[in-house]
């Protein structure tokens, strides 16, 4: 028995668990919509930490540590997001009225999204890296967003490839949830 828990399969299978429960966690706490962004910057701090500290464990005291924490701040980001998202969506009901061109239309509505999922990236990463107010937060993420845009890209990218997974076979939500955030987290740590 011994022998069992001292391996290395025994050591990736519990790593394996704890992202599958990371994800679980993170699922949880996205179902009231107005938590997503506390959810993330649970998940997302988790996957620092154990990235940081070279070894997974203690999930909920990471998780629900930096959820509570920063639930107060992560809603103000929630309702910006929320609040861009609907002048977003106000900008092409008035465009698509005026029998806009369809190409000119969806370079506008990706080029907006992918600003917002930047910036919002680049405000947890900024959040979490180095905790500053609120509003620093925000500009911080912001020049992140744009210093560093490949990275941004690649993780716009992988965040696509994952909800058209979840689109083709909807319980690929949980089975990659976990390793979702260790790639977010690979992407988003600082260098």
């Amino acid at each position: 028995m011994s022998k069992l828990i001292e391996s290395r399969f025994y050591s990736v299978l519990i790593t394996i668990s704890d992202y599958l429960l990371l994800g679980i966690l993170w699922i949880i706490g996205c179902l009231p919509l107005v938590s997503f962004t506390a959810s993330c910057r649970g998940a997302l701090a988790t996957v620092l930490i154990w990235h940081k500290d070279g070894a997974t464990g203690n999930i909920f005291r990471h998780y629900l540590t930096n959820f509570k924490k920063h639930f107060g701040s992560s809603l103000l980001v929630t309702l910006l997001i929320a609040a861009l998202l609907l002048v977003n969506h106000l900008n092409l009901t008035v465009m698509t009225n005026g029998q806009a061109d369809m190409r000119v239309l969806a370079i506008f509505l990706l080029v907006s999204t992918f600003v917002c999922f930047g910036a919002f990236c680049g405000y947890l990463r900024q959040d979490i890296c180095n905790p500053q107010s609120l509003i620093k937060s925000l500009q911080a993420g912001v020049f992140d967003f744009l210093s560093s845009l490949p990275r941004f890209i690649l993780l716009a990218l992988v965040t696509i490839v994952y909800a058209g997974l979840i689109f083709i076979f909807p319980l690929f939500l949980f089975i990659f949830a976990g390793a979702f955030w260790k790639l977010a987290g690979l992407l988003l740590r600082k260098s």
